[in-house]
């Protein structure tokens, strides 16, 4: 895995500009982040590419206008950060053409993450995001620091 970051515009704060990691797991697969806060144009929210096709997960600004007595109407903008992105899947055809499919997201469930924290500590539920799945986040960010440090040293994460 390899990380790095720039700050060429921010001085003021502690946070980098931008960063990207590079992890490259066993069999040869492959993942990146890349975060920038000086970027003019949005990257999707996600991106996963494989050998039958793609997926994107877009960004998507939403308006709400909700009835107001007093102005008709009130503009509320909700952060793309707080919406579902608009999906796509692409797929190769026979054709060797690509097909592209809008899925619909499923419903969220209100208050799932806490209702199944409370089910864990009542009923021994398992956790829907097990610790260890935070446990090799970090461990892939610190080795990610570690990298950002050394000037992108290629750092090996065990787990």
């Amino acid at each position: 895995m390899v990380g790095t970051r720039h700050k060429r515009v921010w001085h003021d704060v502690t946070n980098a500009d931008q960063e990207r990691i590079q992890i490259r797991f066993d069999g040869g697969r492959e993942a990146e982040f890349m975060h920038s806060d000086i970027a003019a144009a949005r990257k999707p929210k996600w991106y996963l590419l494989g050998t039958e096709g793609a997926i994107t997960g877009r960004w998507r600004d939403v308006t709400a206008h909700i009835p107001d007595p007093d102005l008709y109407f009130e503009r509320t903008d909700i952060p793309a950060t707080e919406m579902p992105p608009e999906l796509r899947i692409y797929r190769r055809n026979t054709n060797g053409g690509t097909d592209l499919i809008h899925p619909d997201i499923p419903s969220r469930e209100p208050y799932a993450f806490h209702r199944n924290l409370a089910d864990h500590l009542l009923t021994e539920e398992p956790l829907a995001a097990p610790l260890t799945d935070s446990v090799n986040v970090v461990t892939i960010l610190e080795a990610a620091v570690r990298s950002m440090e050394k000037g992108g040293s290629v750092e090996l994460v065990n787990g």
